[in-house]
């Protein structure tokens, strides 16, 4: 198993950081090894997103 690791140091709140992380539209704008992302559910998080 492979496993990729990224640090960085962000100067916001755990929110604001979690709500970015968590809206995988947005993948591909801020994790440089996706080259495209997608959402093709109708559910944007938690089951089945």
């Amino acid at each position: 198993m492979v496993t990729i690791q990224n640090e960085i140091t962000v100067n916001a709140s755990i929110e604001e950081v979690w709500n970015i992380l968590t809206d995988l539209e947005l993948l591909d704008q801020y994790d440089l090894i996706v080259e495209k992302s997608t959402l093709i559910s109708t559910e944007k998080t938690g089951i089945g997103a």
